[in-house]
């Protein structure tokens, strides 16, 4: 049986996005994707790693800011937008399909630790699908 690839360990990518606690003044905040996710994801998914480049235009122009995320782990952040492309394998990159919006999840140390395509809210096609009951606010949206 042949053993596992363990790919080499990732550096953190750091990037610039919007205070997520004042959304609407103009504010950049730094927002990191650690690494150790990032290599953890490599070894798994690969189209996770590539989706960082979304996830990146989303944090920095995002349609809509939530808070409480995690009720558990008091705060948190989830940025939702619609970014031009997504990545459906490495180095495949198509255009958000209709009906789905990315959301970027931030926890309270400013780490985001998921990134993914979710179904869109039939009534705000920019917002994902049960944000009344998924999270605590809206902090803010275009």
């Amino acid at each position: 049986m042949r053993a596992k690839h363990t790919p080499r360990p990732m550096k953190d990518v750091p990037t610039r996005a919007k205070d997520p606690e004042d959304p609407a003044g103009g504010k950049i905040v730094d927002i990191t994707f650690p690494g150790v996710l990032l290599t953890r994801w490599f070894a798994e998914a690969q189209v996770r790693v590539w989706n960082v480049k979304p996830a990146q235009s989303v944090l920095l122009d995002p349609d809509a800011v939530f808070a409480g995320v995690r009720t558990y782990n008091q705060g948190g952040w989830c940025y939702v937008g619609r970014p031009a492309m997504h990545f459906v394998r490495p180095n495949i990159e198509v255009s958000l399909p209709p009906g789905h919006v990315f959301a970027v999840y931030v926890n309270p140390a400013r780490l985001a630790y998921q990134w993914r395509l979710e179904v869109a809210d039939p009534e705000d096609s920019r917002l994902p699908v049960d944000w009344t009951s998924r999270y605590d606010d809206i902090l803010w949206r275009k």
